[in-house]
C-alpha cells in the first residue's frame, strides 16, 4: 500500500513558492482541496484503481507541449473522481521526480476500458492520445464535460464554454492562468513549450484544478444526458465523426465553393443596398459590421425600440441572438434585412471562405 499521504502538496512557510503561490496561484476555493502529485507507478496505480473500483468515471486532462495533436508531447495527466480532491501525473518536467512516459501509457491502455473517463473539450485530448497510441471511442470510453455546459445553456453569445470560463461563471472558481505559473511565456506555443520547466508543485495545482473543475461542471450539469438525450446522443456520436473528419481530411469541391462565394456575396450586396435604403442613408455611411455604428443609426437615429442596453457602457446590444429577436418581434423592415444580412455574413466566413481560401 501506498500512503498518498505521503504526496499531498501544501505550501508552507518555508516554501520557496508561498509569496508567488498567495498573489495568484492559491485560490480561496482551494482551501479545502487535497492535490496529489503522484510520480511513482505504485502511487497511480493505487490512485486510479481506487476510483475505478469505487465511481463510475474519471475526470482527466492533460497537458501537452503544444496544440498540434500530431506533434505535442504528453508532459503529464491530471485526475479527479472524488469531490475536494485530484492528482497529477508528471511526466516530462525538467525538474523533480517523474513517472516513465511509456510505463505510464502501457497501464492508461489497460484501464481504459474499465471506466467512463469525463473530458473538457474530448475531441484534443483523445486525438493526442490516438497519437500517442491510446485509442478512445466517445460514449464508449468517455464523455465530455464541455458538452453539457454547452447544452444547458445554448445562449453561445453569453457563454464562455472553455473550462476557465465555465468554473468562473457556474462554479464561482476563478482558475489559475497560465501566464501565473510560467511568467516568461509570451503566446500560446511559448506557453506549451514551456510547461515542463514548470515546477512540480505548481504543475500540480494548475493541473489538478483542471481535473477537478471538469468533475464538479460534469456533475453540475449531468443531467442533459436525460431532458435533451436525442441531441447530446447526437453530438456524443459526431465527435468521433469530426475527429476522423480532422485526422483523415475531407474532399472539397473547391470550383463549385467558389460559385457559392459570388453567389452569397451577391445576396450580402443586395441585403446591404436595401439597409442603406430603408435607413435613407448612403451606402457606405456607416459600418454594417460596427455595433456600436449599427446601434446609433438604428435606435438612435431611426427611433427602432430596443430594450437591451449592455451593463457596463450603456450601448445598445447588437449581438446576432438580440436582433433576430428585435426583428421578429417588432417585424421592422430594416432588422428584418439586417438579421438576413447577418446569416449571409456568418455562412460565407465561416462555411465558404476558409475552403475558398486554403483549398489544400
Amino acid at each position: 500500500m501506498i500512503d498518498l499521504a505521503d504526496c499531498v502538496v501544501k505550501f508552507d512557510c518555508d516554501d520557496p513558492f508561498e509569496d508567488f503561490a498567495k498573489d495568484k496561484l492559491w485560490k480561496p476555493w482551494m482551501d479545502d482541496v487535497t492535490f496529489y502529485c503522484l510520480n511513482t507507478m505504485d502511487a497511480v496505480k493505487e490512485y486510479l484503481e481506487a476510483g475505478i473500483q469505487s465511481v463510475e468515471y474519471i475526470a482527466a486532462d492533460t497537458e501537452t507541449t503544444g496544440l498540434n495533436v500530431k506533434k505535442a508531447k504528453i508532459v503529464g495527466f491530471s485526475f479527479s473522481y472524488r469531490e475536494k480532491e485530484c492528482a497529477y501525473v508528471p511526466l516530462r518536467h525538467t525538474t523533480g521526480l517523474n513517472v516513465d512516459h511509456d510505463e505510464f501509457l502501457e497501464y492508461f491502455r489497460s484501464v481504459v476500458p474499465r471506466t467512463k473517463w469525463i473530458w473538457y473539450n474530448s475531441k484534443y485530448d483523445a486525438e493526442v492520445l490516438h497519437f500517442n497510441g491510446v485509442f478512445m471511442k466517445s460514449g464508449e470510453h468517455f464523455k465530455d464535460a464541455m458538452l453539457n455546459v454547452c447544452l444547458h445553456d445554448s445562449n453561445r453569445a453569453e457563454l464562455n464554454a472553455g473550462l476557465k470560463g465555465a468554473s468562473k461563471n457556474y462554479l464561482g472558481r476563478s482558475m489559475i492562468a497560465f501566464k501565473d505559473v510560467c511568467p516568461h511565456a509570451n503566446n500560446d506555443s511559448e506557453e506549451a513549450d514551456l510547461f515542463p520547466t514548470v515546477d512540480l508543485k505548481l504543475a500540480t495545482l494548475y493541473a489538478g484544478s483542471d481535473a477537478l473543475n471538469t468533475l464538479d461542471l460534469y456533475n453540475m450539469f449531468q443531467y442533459v444526458e436525460d431532458s435533451q438525450k436525442l441531441i447530446y446522443d447526437m453530438e456524443t456520436q459526431l465527435i468521433d465523426v469530426v475527429r476522423d473528419m480532422e485526422r483523415n481530411g475531407i474532399c472539397i469541391d473547391v470550383k463549385y465553393f467558389k460559385v457559392l462565394e459570388k453567389r452569397i456575396q451577391g445576396c450580402i450586396d443586395r441585403l446591404s443596398k436595401d439597409i442603406f435604403d430603408l435607413c435613407d442613408k448612403k451606402a457606405g455611411s456607416f459600418c454594417l459590421d460596427s455595433p456600436k455604428q449599427v446601434g446609433k443609426v438604428f435606435f438612435e437615429e431611426m427611433k427602432i425600440p430596443n430594450p437591451y442596453l449592455t451593463e457596463k457602457s450603456g450601448q445598445y446590444k447588437t449581438s446576432g441572438d438580440v436582433m433576430e429577436a428585435l426583428a421578429d418581434e417588432t417585424g421592422h423592415p430594416v432588422l428584418l434585412k439586417y438579421k438576413e444580412y447577418k446569416k449571409k455574413q456568418k455562412l460565407l466566413s465561416s462555411y465558404i471562405l476558409p475552403f475558398v481560401q486554403d483549398d489544400n
